[in-house]
């Protein structure tokens, strides 16, 4: 477990003088910064992709199915990460065993700052399975980094050791796409378990280029969207 006596500090990418609050949504707040992250090939921020994920799960999962998903903030993996699981801050999340658990993951080392990092991956708690499942854009292993949160995730809901699955996803061609990646995977299986396709719900379609630069505009303009109706009712 890393040393944690320094505590951890919050450290997005919108460290712009001038930058400006275009949106608030959830738990979420996204800046002029995280909207541009959205332009081609750049890489999506710790804001862009859980307020997706947010928007996703409630435009796609019916009231009825809602309680059985959660998802958990980019910051919130992190912490997950790197604080012990039987701290009273990972223990007040409240992760429960019986849903569906989202973990927007990156690759960020250093203990003392969320929000670093360079490559998106999901990682998903099944209920069903009762393991995870872990996707990502890029051909990957289950390394040691991926074991400690699961296993921290893991022993947050009171269980042991649990098994990993990789299941076949689309890879990306390009660098600085795996935020996109991130949220079509996402999307897909919310789709699957809004149908209760429970069995199987990692079913991807391919995704072209065009695809996920189309997905990049949609989010970009879906941010512009919802920030001005915020905007008309204040």
């Amino acid at each position: 477990m890393p040393n944690m006596n320094h505590p951890i500090v919050y450290a997005p990418e919108r460290r712009i003088r001038g930058d400006i609050k275009v949106l608030s949504y959830d738990s979420v707040d996204l800046f002029a910064s995280d909207q541009y992250s959205l332009r081609r090939r750049g890489w999506l921020t710790d804001a862009v992709v859980t307020f997706a994920a947010q928007f996703l799960r409630d435009e796609l999962i019916s009231d009825d199915k809602r309680n059985m998903v959660e998802v958990l903030a980019a910051a919130v993996t992190e912490c997950i990460k790197f604080i012990n699981p039987m701290e009273q801050a990972v223990q007040d999340i409240g992760l429960s065993s019986k849903r569906y658990n989202f973990f927007l993951v990156n690759d960020n080392m250093n203990p003392s700052m969320i929000g670093g990092g360079t490559h998106w991956s999901l990682l998903v708690y099944d209920p069903r399975r009762r393991g995870f499942v872990f996707l990502d854009s890029r051909p990957s292993v289950v390394d040691s980094t991926l074991q400690l949160l699961a296993d921290n995730i893991a022993a947050a809901m009171g269980l042991e050791h649990l098994p990993i699955e990789m299941p076949p996803c689309p890879k990306m061609d390009i660098n600085g796409d795996c935020g996109v990646y991130l949220i079509e995977f996402i999307k897909g299986i919310f789709k699957q378990l809004n149908e209760e396709n429970f069995e199987n719900p990692y079913i991807f379609e391919q995704l072209s280029q065009d695809d996920i630069n189309r997905s990049r505009k949609y989010w970009f303009c879906k941010i512009a969207e919802l920030g001005s109706k915020v905007s008309e009712i204040n």
